[in-house]
């Protein structure tokens, strides 16, 4: 088995095959699109900043509130105690302080995501909102869920961003 699929199928052969040329293509073009650009100096985003909490307690959290079975009030607890989480220079970050920092970016996604989706839809299941279909308060389902950037951290490095589908630039 691969370990890929846009289409959440994870097969190989057709599939992976059209996957690796659409998206070979498009991120030639993005490339080609950023070719002239400035390199940004990395020297004037200050030390990298890593989440003052272990990945023990991470995951821990993600599956208490983030799990299987999820609701609103645990998901907001959990979006709540994400964002509330320190962050701090380390004198040597290594590749596990990185791999701590990515996961709680992506756990503070999920989150955010599951609470904004206020229906129960393939393996998103919400205790509280048990049936597939939009309540009054959701979002409209989409098979892109966008999210706003997540709050610049004190200090946090700035990514450069390719150009979107329409061709302007993203910030």
């Amino acid at each position: 088995m691969a370990a890929t699929g846009v289409h959440g199928a994870n097969r190989l052969a057709s599939n992976s095959l059209l996957e690796g040329l659409v998206f070979g293509a498009r991120a030639g073009a993005a490339m080609r699109e950023c070719a002239g650009a400035p390199l940004l100096d990395a020297s004037t985003h200050g030390e990298p900043r890593f989440p003052d909490i272990t990945a023990e307690e991470l995951r821990a959290l993600a599956w208490a509130k983030c799990g299987i079975l999820r609701n609103g009030p645990e998901l907001e607890d959990a979006v709540g105690e994400l964002a509330g989480t320190p962050w701090q220079v380390t004198a040597s970050p290594n590749r596990a302080r990185f791999e701590l920092r990515s996961m709680h970016i992506v756990l503070e996604l999920i989150a955010r995501c599951a609470l904004a989706r206020r229906e129960s839809r393939g393996a998103h299941y919400r205790t509280d909102y048990p049936k597939r279909g939009l309540s009054s308060r959701s979002i409209p389902w989409s098979p892109r869920i966008a999210t706003s950037r997540l709050p610049e951290r004190a200090g946090a490095s700035q990514r450069r961003r390719g150009p979107s589908r329409s061709g302007t630039k993203r910030q």
